[in-house]
């Protein structure tokens, strides 16, 4: 099969920081993920968006608290899962991360425990969670205390 050149393009993941026009797209595929949406809003500067021919289809936020960061809200389009779009915007988000000064990211989960080993993330006991990951509003709350941590070194 020969596969054109603007086909190849098209299918190719821009990452961008997120702009208050994606804030309806983002909270609808985090709803649709069934991952937590409130102050999407207000965490606009902290996400990335992923898109192809112009579309978004992955999203990523990162919250960076001193030495720590967390991230959250990494969705990509169900009909667009197959394949790198969801490594490619964890990818993008590490090298924020890296430039923002965190050393170490934490991340919980209850689904994609795989996907993230695969990325570098290993798992951590809860309880050695540093402070300020355990004050976010995703640990204390969000998310269940079935949820794994997963931690990665910058």
């Amino acid at each position: 099969m020969i596969v054109s050149r603007a086909a190849v393009s098209r299918s190719l993941l821009s990452v961008r920081p997120a702009t208050p026009v994606d804030a309806g797209k983002i909270r609808e595929m985090l709803e649709r993920a069934a991952l937590p949406a409130d102050g999407v809003a207000d965490g606009l500067p902290d996400v990335l968006v992923g898109e192809v021919g112009g579309t978004v289809v992955a999203v990523a936020r990162l919250e960076v608290s001193g030495t720590v960061g967390l991230l959250r809200s990494v969705v990509v389009q169900p009909d667009r899962r197959s394949g790198w779009r969801g490594s490619e915007i964890v990818r993008a988000m590490l090298q924020r991360a890296a430039a923002q000064g965190p050393a170490e990211l934490f991340l919980l989960t209850t689904t994609a425990r795989g996907f993230f080993e695969r990325l570098g993330f290993r798992i951590a006991p809860r309880d050695a969670a540093p402070l300020p990951i355990q004050c976010t509003e995703q640990f204390s709350t969000l998310c269940p205390s079935s949820a794994v941590l997963m931690r990665r070194a910058l």
